[in-house]
């Protein structure tokens, strides 16, 4: 699918505690939804999770919270499908999701206009194998695993300028290497340690940030356009910390 975010946007339209946001539960190898939660009306027509996403693998537990109102799980393709609606408090409904796509899904009942709706995004696990600009750009550095740090679903993203790197010195940026959606505005925090640091771009026409120490000094910048875009601090000499942001 060209664009995940559209299609989930698409189809919870109608649903009410939907915000916009997909909450990203990478990393979790379980994950709970609650069915039958107040919607934020004071109905009980919704999903407490409407939109997440997770890597494959992740097994997807649902649980029956309503015991007034007859609910279900079906997935709009009939991938998956707890069966027909019942009125519970307890009951459960697992899937492990193993391939990678866009799963969504609605209770039979009040799917419709009532908009008990959600949605799941199911990625490979995301490492750097895919981006071998910013492996070759952070080879050298020991706080960087080889893995993003993925931060998808959020408007704005903090990262830390002169934060303590595994040789003990406040010379690094944390998190160094970071997965975001584009339009993300990343506001780097310096911490006011390690002496003068500074933000310059490799990639990207960005001016740099200032060279301060200044514990309250903030820079930020949106990244609109997808790419890998690598950052360092050009007055940290011989150490140069350095960064990475990957915008899909």
């Amino acid at each position: 699918m060209q664009n995940p975010k559209a299609a989930v946007d698409n189809w919870l339209a109608n649903t009410k505690n939907y915000n916009g946001k997909v909450n990203p539960m990478i990393g979790r190898t379980d994950v709970k939804i609650g069915v039958g939660v107040d919607d934020g009306s004071g109905s009980t027509f919704a999903f407490g999770r409407p939109a997440i996403r997770v890597t494959t693998g992740t097994k997807i537990q649902w649980l029956w919270e309503d015991p007034a109102n007859q609910h279900n799980v079906r997935e709009r393709n009939g991938l998956f499908d707890s069966g027909r609606p019942v009125a519970s408090s307890g009951k459960t409904y697992t899937v492990t999701l193993t391939e990678p796509g866009v799963y969504l899904y609605k209770c039979s009942n009040h799917g419709g206009a009532l908009g008990m709706r959600g949605a799941i995004i199911v990625e490979e696990q995301q490492t750097l194998s895919g981006y071998p600009t910013v492996d070759e750009w952070l080879s050298e550095y020991e706080e960087y695993s080889g893995r993003l740090t993925d931060r998808r679903g959020e408007g704005s993203v903090e990262v830390s300028v002169g934060a303590r790197s595994p040789n003990g010195q406040n010379r690094s940026f944390d998190p160094i290497a970071i997965l975001v959606d584009r339009g993300t505005r990343i506001a780097f925090d310096w911490t006011g340690r390690g002496g003068t640091h500074d933000v310059t771009w490799e990639d990207g026409d960005f001016e740099p940030s200032d060279n301060v120490r200044d514990a309250s000094y903030t820079y930020s910048v949106t990244l609109d356009e997808p790419g890998v875009y690598r950052y360092y601090c050009r007055g940290d000499r011989p150490y140069n910390g350095r960064g990475a942001v990957v915008v899909r």
